[in-house]
């Protein structure tokens, strides 16, 4: 589809023959004819990035003249029909406005009647029902002009938030060569893509089927209708490694604090930040290819029509299926209520980082976050709670004293009682912790668990508790802290 642009020397229409997006950002590749060519583009599109391609097999031609010029009253081509619809609602407006003026010179006329001879008090009957006609008419008229001009309001302003700013455009001069093929390629930040994922988890089976959709928008002001590479990494602003500096340290005064308990579970539920509402699909030909490489994963549609005013489109880009374990766990410090996790030994495709649209057993179960993920590596997703299985922790009360050779010590604990009300037996994963040392004098003694943890990493303890249909089981921890006498306890999470 040939998107035509103001022209001028050559006044030839030129064709968007690809698209390339990045999450944040993308370029268009303009066919260039032979001859001289004279282009004009939206502001958005950016001055420094325009270039001129050479044909294939030519060497790297002259490049073109762009730079940014003011034009007052110019529209984008994409922007055209918002502004003839904003034109139409204007006349709109202003008629309906005329209506209502010419109603109330009427009424101006009949307030200012004076019914004269023998007539005169048919003459005013008749006048009073004409002002109450009119009053009528007059009113429904008020209120016509008033829409109309709300909405002509509403719509102008649309469009002057979505035309570039402060009327400017990119004129673009150059040669397209004697035997053409040459390609004109320029960059702008007001295009991109954003992705959302749904899973589809079966709960019995820990079957999951997912599908990865894109919403492609485009607010650069130009039209395009062409084959379209969807990247999940931008370009690089740098070729340069980072520097290593050397890495220093002296002593200061210590400082006093304590510290919060801000120990932290499974990874919560979200909400992400707003995506464009998207439209029907427009993508044609071939399901989008996959193209995996050492920088980053891209997706090649054959086609794609997304109008530059601002409108996006939503695509399907892949479809698959993942096996996993389905694990209830439990973390009661946290929640009462137990987190459906499921555990994939091995991802086979890459994943990327961003918004997740969750599903249990064909009910929504909110949105969440897709870590990054690499291929042939084990991946936990968390599906929201599981509100029949329940854990709750009572804290023993502790109790603080002096030890017979001088120290001080303190005795504490908890008890965690599980609840299974589902109609099968179900291994809960409970997963809690026990205070460690981390200075010379403090001493964690006495330490009570039953029944033992599976993992033990730095007192961080993991039960895989059985618990049968109604009932219950249980998990009891106790400790000492032994300290110096002359100093207090503080609780902190290691960072």
């Amino acid at each position: 589809m040939a998107m035509a642009f103001e022209s001028g020397a050559s006044g030839t229409p030129l064709e968007v023959e690809r698209v390339t997006l990045f999450p944040r950002g993308g370029e268009i590749s303009l066919a260039i004819p032979p001859g001289p060519f004279d282009i004009t583009l939206p502001g958005p599109f950016q001055v420094g990035t325009v270039r001129l391609n050479p044909a294939p097999g030519e060497p790297f031609p002259p490049q073109p003249q762009a730079r940014e010029e003011p034009l007052p009253g110019w529209i984008p081509p994409a922007l055209r029909p918002l502004a003839d619809r904003v034109d139409e609602l204007r006349r709109r407006a202003l008629e309906e406005e005329a209506s209502r003026d010419a109603l109330g010179k009427v009424m101006e006329k009949l307030d200012g009647f004076l019914p004269e001879g023998e007539g005169a008090l048919g003459q005013i009957q008749a006048t009073e029902a004409l002002r109450r006609e009119y009053a009528l008419r007059k009113g429904e008229a008020d209120r016509r002009a008033q829409e109309a001009r709300d909405l002509y309001d509403a719509w102008e302003e649309e469009l002057g938030r979505r035309l570039p700013p402060g009327d400017r455009g990119v004129v673009v001069r150059g040669a397209g060569g004697e035997g053409g093929g040459r390609h004109l390629v320029v960059r702008t930040d007001q295009m991109g893509w954003d992705h959302l994922y749904r899973l589809e988890l079966d709960s019995a089976t820990g079957r999951i089927v997912g599908s990865l959709r894109a919403m492609v928008w485009n607010l650069s002001g130009v039209d395009w209708d062409a084959p379209a590479t969807l990247h999940t990494a931008r370009p690089s602003g740098t070729a340069a490694l980072p520097r290593v500096a050397p890495l220093v340290v002296s002593a200061s005064e210590k400082r006093g604090g304590g510290g919060g308990d801000d120990f932290v579970g499974p990874p919560a539920l979200y909400a992400p930040e707003a995506l464009p509402a998207p439209s029907s699909p427009q993508a044609r030909g071939r399901a989008p290819e996959r193209e995996d490489s050492l920088r980053d994963t891209a997706f090649v549609v054959d086609r794609l029509e997304v109008p530059g005013d601002g409108t996006s489109r939503d695509l399907l880009l892949e479809s698959f299926e993942l096996q996993g374990e389905v694990v209830l766990v439990a973390v009661p410090s946290r929640r009462e209520e137990a987190w459906i996790l499921v555990e994939v030994a091995s991802a086979d495709r890459t994943f990327l980082g961003g918004a997740c649209d969750l599903v249990v057993d064909g009910t929504s179960a909110g949105l969440s976050f897709m870590p990054d993920q690499g291929a042939g590596q084990p991946l936990s997703l968390v599906f929201g709670t599981a509100p029949a299985v329940k854990a709750e922790r009572l804290s023993r009360v502790g109790s603080e004293g002096e030890a017979w050779l001088g120290g001080g010590h303190r005795d504490d604990g908890y008890r965690i009682t599980v609840t299974n009300g589902l109609p099968d037996r179900r291994v809960v994963r409970v997963v809690d912790r026990i205070p460690t040392s981390a200075q010379e004098g403090v001493r964690v003694e006495n330490v009570s668990i039953s029944p033992a943890p599976v993992k033990n990493e730095e007192g961080v303890l993991t039960w895989e508790i059985p618990v049968d249909p109604g009932e219950k089981g249980t998990v009891v921890v106790s400790w000492r802290v032994t300290f110096p006498r002359d100093k207090e306890l503080v609780f902190r999470d290691k960072r």
